[in-house]
């Protein structure tokens, strides 16, 4: 029996040609970060970076073709998923620790294995957020959360792409490529909003310069490539504050518009600290453990201030112990010298108790400020007198404690100059404490680590010199949001 024509013709429909244009390019992106892998297991470094570079390429225009051809499916958005942790995720990593980090043994396959990872969780919530059951304001639609992976991959190549331009063996040490691959980790799983191009205009006036400083990029990339991608990379970075400022300013504009409307969201509650500083501080240690400690350290202060003693005595005997841990670090005696930290900022949480229990001044709590600092300042330059090899990464980490103190100190004068109440979540202070990732518990974890894996205080120094930075950093723009916010 003869079957219906118009059956015949209808089986033959299939997708049209336009549907599968996208998922074309997203499979074409897989292939170049495959063939990435491929390179890199080969050793062609250079051929490895720029298929990851092809892949970038292609994963931008799939997106943008299929809403352009208007053919946007769940499949091709799963496709690209998983397209973009292969490329973005997989690829860099394994890369780099061919490239480098396989020197550093089973160090350096944690830090491969957590790149990927940081990938797969910031994909997974970006495909989270797009099923969310209460749609966001059109305007986020400008930002991404956290820095997308394609951005991401080409920041984690940073170091390889300068080490193919400059003749140095420093862009590939492990401890950079590794600290920037944690760095860069941390970034794209972050909460940071970062802009994300896709509904940017450029005004009338400004097409002609923009094409003229399209033109000088090409220039660049043609002459030199490598140090022009990493130019580029270092400029996206410095667009994230930017990025910061704007995604609040909207936050902000949301906010009063809808106090305006008599409907109050709760994040607009003021709880007397700036939304910023007070999810950071709910974060940190110091908040915890200030109710197991205080409570011996408020007895032990009582007595002692009973006994006469001061708090500043307290303070200066505290420095003068913790200054003797340097000669013990430098000779080697790191377990002696463990001792000596852990009495130091014994008497450093007993200083405030003693104070607590006589007079408090403004100037006991900016010699007990001095004492700290100069005792943090030690510890590095112990390391570094005892190993030559420590010495540009304690110079790393002491330059990171001072723009800890810096950033701390800074945001307390803005407190008084703007009447700021203390939260006392750190116990009864003297003056303005602000939150960060690292804090006195941290810090003090990490000294005691220091003690007990001397040979990898390269790697842990430049670890805590990252979250040092990222402290300050974080200080410097809650105080701009603070601010903002009056």
């Amino acid at each position: 029996m003869d079957s219906d024509p118009r059956l015949q013709r209808s089986g033959l429909r299939g997708f049209s040609i336009n549907r599968l244009i996208p998922n074309i390019l997203t499979l074409a992106a897989l292939c170049s970060g495959l063939t990435a892998i491929r390179f890199g297991l080969q050793g062609e470094l250079r051929l490895a970076v720029i298929a990851i570079i092809v892949a970038a390429i292609f994963d931008a225009l799939d997106g943008r073709v299929a809403r352009r051809l208007g053919v946007t499916s769940r499949f091709g958005a799963e496709l690209d998923s998983l397209s973009d942790f292969l490329c973005f995720g997989v690829a860099p990593a394994l890369v780099l620790y061919l490239a480098s980090l396989t020197h550093a043994g089973a160090v350096g396959w944690v830090v491969t294995l957590m790149f990927p990872i940081c990938s797969a969780l910031r994909l997974a919530r970006f495909n989270t957020a797009l099923e969310a059951d209460v749609p966001p304001p059109a305007w986020t639609g400008s930002f991404f959360t956290g820095v997308p992976a394609p951005a991401g991959a080409l920041l984690a190549l940073m170091p390889l792409m300068v080490s193919f331009e400059i003749e140095a063996a420093w862009p590939r040490h492990a401890v950079v490529v590794g600290l920037v691959l944690v760095a860069v980790g941390g970034l794209m799983v972050s909460r940071l909003p970062t802009f994300s191009f896709k509904k940017g205009r450029i005004p009338r006036h400004l097409v002609l310069p923009a094409l003229l400083a399209a033109a000088l990029v090409m220039g660049v990339l043609a002459s030199a490539p490598w140090i022009a991608l990493s130019l580029i990379g270092l400029g996206y970075l410095c667009l994230i504050p930017f990025s910061i400022i704007s995604h609040r300013r909207q936050t902000l504009q949301d906010r009063k518009a809808a106090e305006a409307s008599a409907i109050v969201p709760l994040r607009s509650v003021d709880k007397g600290m700036p939304p910023r500083e007070e999810a950071a501080a709910t974060s940190m240690l110091d908040p915890v453990l200030r109710r197991w400690i205080d409570p011996p350290l408020d007895r032990a202060g009582a007595w002692i201030a009973a006994r006469g003693i001061s708090a500043n005595a307290v303070s200066l005997a505290g420095l003068a112990i913790g200054l003797s841990s340097v000669p013990l670090l430098a000779f080697g005696h790191y377990g002696l010298a463990l001792w000596v930290i852990l009495l130091n900022r014994l008497l450093d949480g007993l200083d405030g108790a003693v104070a607590r229990h006589g007079r408090p001044t403004a100037l006991g709590g900016y010699l007990d400020i001095v004492c700290d600092m100069a005792f943090y300042a030690a510890i590095p330059l112990g390391f570094a007198l005892a190993r030559p090899e420590n010495s540009v990464w304690a110079a790393v980490l002491l330059a990171s404690f001072v723009c800890t103190c810096a950033s701390f100190l800074g945001r307390a004068v803005v407190a008084v100059g703007r009447g700021e109440p203390d939260t006392g979540a750190r116990g009864r202070k003297s003056f303005f404490h602000s939150a960060g990732l690292m804090e006195g518990t941290e810090t003090i974890l990490a000294f005691i680590l220091f003690c007990l894996l001397p040979t990898a205080f390269p790697w842990l120094a430049g670890i805590v010199a990252l979250l040092c930075f990222w402290t300050a950093a974080a200080r410097v723009l809650a105080t701009f949001a603070a601010e903002s916010d009056s």
